[in-house]
């Protein structure tokens, strides 16, 4: 076991050194240095060739970039040279997922660490987070796991070291001190590691500040860090008029500390609480001033602009940013003002204020006069505006920087508040270029159709951005889509819909193009619309997108309600229904528009997968509608068929069977009649109303197939008497096959139908007409989702039902 040990951590130091990203490949200058140049020469020789490397690596892809600089982190060699914690820290700056990232190396390295490579990338990975202090828990758990794996513990250990101040030799030790140090700060990880002299001065100070909170601006002025750092989660509970024990404000005592302060850590908290500590007139001069030092640490500068973006005063704020751009791409001055990391967070948190905050974004793009109310910014007349500014700022850039998370918060920040039209012709430039960063090229996407819809859409401009929806990649769709429904204009929300109607993108672009239709009321996208079936965790969105392009137009509701009923979407359909009015005591009423409503609103009662009752509202207009038809087109046999549905969905059997009983022999063979006809005879023997069904089947027309009249004689045989069922011979089956004994079948048909007397007309039973006498009272309504077949809706044979009973309003 020694021996595989020792052999396999030589293995490690052998490991080759890390490939270069895709994109610094490009660099044949680079290619041929790296990584000669970092293991030749003097330490400073090799210092000045890593710098350059760094130099470039802010061109490469975020993520290839983090590893890269991981597997740089696991060799020794480059560490005695050079310090790669500011390396770091500025990438992880640039790239938010940076930290994530590492985490994903340790959770799966844990596993996976046979190769040097793979072996590699976890050391790498470990030392990263000693030097950037992760305090995240799931990340310091993610490093623990290390601390008993053969070749690892060392590494896990130091880092461990760094981010708790504590050192465990095992993982045992580390569990039961992370028992109860999970949920706690990484403040009172530090705190509690201090010295015996240090406690105690610690424990006095905590006790003063909890007797007078004041306390906490003289602890921010001790001499030990330590004690700073306690003021700091104290600072929050000190009253806005108290003072040191020198007399000093506390806006005093915080900007003497944020200008004398050299523990970086208490900087950076310092700035996370000019907002809570400084009134809103001063909270943006001052933040400003800090990201304007560059004297001052980048976690420091890029702190301010972050906080900057949520300064109370969001215009004033908003200014600041634009002021800040200004001077840093004056002719020179970029790399003067600061290094990429602060300049990409400087222009990222303007985009973050604009962009959530729409007042602040108008405000903006009228050129800072976007009336401006009492002790609001104004820009003076003849004064260059803050737009002008901004946009030759911009401008600027976009020429100046290079980077792919550059470009990305640029194209954002353009998107939101570009109005000129010279950003239209250099995004456009950007918009078809393959060898941008993903994310970057999105952003460029995103902000050309947003700043299009601004300055004014051209056909060149849709042409550009209809083709990207064909592209291979699912991200550049995304992008298109979104950039489409940014125009505004009709021609763009008919590319969207018409491309959701050939329903072959996956549900996330289906998704993101419903989304963008909604942006908009555009008529011509009905029809595309009604193409698209949505799926069950669609239909609500889809709704809201269909509702808002019909709107009040009663033309549009109406071709939807039928295209819906036609493909049996009954639910969307009857909501649709519900917004129309009532005409039914109209002089002049439209047959065809009530008969569509009424049978919109039976499919539905027919289909709720929440079986109605007899007192549901959605019941009784049913029961309504349909009788109105059914009075105003006496002839059709359709409406009769549909209340007789309606009943059975209701269990009101005997209901049902007299309004089947009047019309079925109407009904020519076919599948209908098949689905029908066992349907009423199988009410009949639930009414018990055996002998009324016989004769019913007895005068009905064949079945449509084998299956069918196989069927319905079953049910015949169960309502006929046992002594009858020699003779029985419903539909006019074949007789009996001879037997040889010389008896006869009887040939007469059964005289019983033809001698009852009528003592009533069948379609006027008290039973059937129950819906016209007795109709439900409105007190509820059903919900819910399904689609089974739809129901009958003329006199002609339908082909929709398969006489298997599975109807919505048929009971088996």
């Amino acid at each position: 076991m020694i021996l595989f040990v020792l052999l396999w951590c030589l293995g490690f130091q052998d490991a080759s050194w890390p490939d270069l990203p895709p994109k610094l490949k490009a660099n044949q200058e680079l290619v041929q240095e790296y990584p000669a140049a970092l293991q030749k020469g003097t330490a400073e020789e090799r210092r000045n060739a890593a710098e350059r490397i760094f130099a470039e690596l802010q061109q490469a892809d975020p993520a290839a970039a983090a590893d890269f600089l991981l597997g740089l982190a696991a060799r020794d060699d480059l560490n005695e040279i050079v310090d790669l914690k500011p390396v770091l820290e500025r990438h992880q700056l640039a790239w938010n997922p940076f930290s994530a990232r590492i985490e994903e190396v340790l959770v799966h390295g844990l596993e996976h660490h046979a190769t040097p490579a793979e072996a590699a990338l976890v050391h790498g990975a470990l030392r990263a987070a000693g030097m950037l202090e992760l305090e995240h828990p799931s990340r310091v758990e993610a490093i623990a796991a290390f601390l008993d794996v053969n070749g690892f513990g060392p590494d896990a250990r130091r880092a461990l070291v760094r981010i708790t101040r504590r050192e465990f030799r095992h993982r045992a030790a580390f569990d039961a001190w992370w028992q109860d140090a999970r949920a706690l700060p990484r403040l009172d990880w530090v705190l509690s590691q201090a010295d015996a002299a240090t406690l105690e001065v610690i424990s006095l100070w905590r006790d003063l500040i909890a007797a007078n909170p004041a306390k906490a601006l003289d602890a921010l002025q001790h001499e030990r860090v330590e004690i700073r750092l306690l003021a700091l989660s104290q600072l929050a509970a000190v009253p806005g008029d108290a003072t040191d024990g020198s007399g000093r404000a506390v806006t005093e005592v915080v900007t003497a500390a944020l200008s004398g302060e050299v523990e970086p850590r208490v900087q950076v908290e310092l700035v996370r609480m000019v907002p809570r500590l400084y009134p809103v007139e001063a909270q943006v001069e001052v933040l400003q001033d800090i990201l304007a030092d560059n004297e001052r640490s980048n976690a420091v500068r890029t702190t301010a602009a972050e906080v900057l973006a949520q300064a109370s005063d969001s215009k004033q704020a908003a200014l600041a940013f634009v002021a800040e751009l200004s001077t840093a791409y004056a002719p020179g001055m970029a790399e003067n003002w600061g290094p990429p990391s602060v300049r990409v967070k400087l222009i990222s948190s303007l985009h973050k204020l604009v962009n959530v905050n729409e007042e602040t974004a108008r405000f903006l793009r009228a050129g800072g006069k976007a009336d401006p109310g009492p002790n609001e910014a104004s820009v003076p007349d003849g004064q260059r505006n803050p737009l002008q500014q901004l946009e030759g700022a911009l401008a600027t850039a976009f020429a100046y920087e290079q980077s792919p998370e550059m470009l990305q918060a640029l194209c954002r920040l353009v998107g939101v508040v570009g109005t000129d039209q010279s950003f239209l012709s250099t995004l456009g430039g950007l918009v078809p270029r393959q060898g941008l960063a993903i994310e970057a090229r999105q952003a460029t996407i995103e902000a050309f159709g947003a700043v299009a819809g601004r300055v004014g859409v051209e056909q060149a401009h849709l042409d550009l951005l209809h083709g990207l929806l064909n592209d291979e990649n699912d991200d550049v769709r995304f992008a298109a889509a979104g950039a489409l429904g940014s125009t505004g204009v009709e021609a763009a929300f008919v590319m969207l819909a018409d491309r959701l109607s050939l329903k072959t993108e996956n549900t996330a672009m289906q998704n993101r193009l419903l989304r963008q239709l909604g942006k908009g009321r555009v008529p011509a996208t009905v029809g595309p619309l009604l193409k698209y079936d949505p799926s069950e965790k669609q239909r609500s969105l889809y709704r809201d997108v269909l509702d808002k392009q019909i709107e009040r137009d009663e033309g549009l509701r109406l071709q939807a309600m039928e295209s819906l009923y036609a493909r049996a979407d009954y639910e969307l359909a009857w909501r649709l229904d519900a917004q129309l009015s009532d005409q039914l005591e109209a002089e002049t009423p439209d047959l065809e528009r009530e008969a569509l409503r009424a049978r919109v609103q039976t499919a539905w009662v027919l289909n709720n997968p929440i079986p109605p009752t007899a007192e549901d509202r959605q019941v009784a207009e049913a029961f309504r509608r349909v009788n109105w038809m059914r009075e105003k087109q006496p002839q059709d046999s359709s409406w009769p068929l549909l209340l007789a549905q309606v009943h059975l969905r209701l269990n009101q059997d005997a209901q049902a069977f007299g309004l089947l009983e009047a019309a079925l022999p109407g009904l020519p063979t076919g599948t209908e009649l098949d689905r029908l006809a066992l349907a009423a005879l199988q009410a009949a023997e639930r009414a018990e109303l055996a002998e009324r069904g016989v004769a019913l089947a007895e005068g009905l027309k064949p079945m449509s197939t084998p299956e069918a009249q196989a069927a319905l004689a079953e049910v015949v045989g169960r309502l006929k008497p046992a002594e009858n069922l020699a003779t029985s011979d419903p539909q006019g089956s074949p007789p009996p096959a001879d037997d040889g004994s010389g008896a006869e079948t009887p040939t007469e048909a059964p005289a019983k139908p033809q001698e009852q007397p009528a003592t009533e007309d069948p379609g006027k039973q008290p039973e059937p007409e129950a819906p016209k006498t007795d109709d439900p009272q409105p007190s509820g309504s059903g919900g819910g989702g399904g689609k089974p077949e739809p129901e009958t809706g003329s006199q002609e044979p339908a082909a929709q039902g398969d006489g298997s009973g599975a109807d919505g309003g048929l009971r088996a």
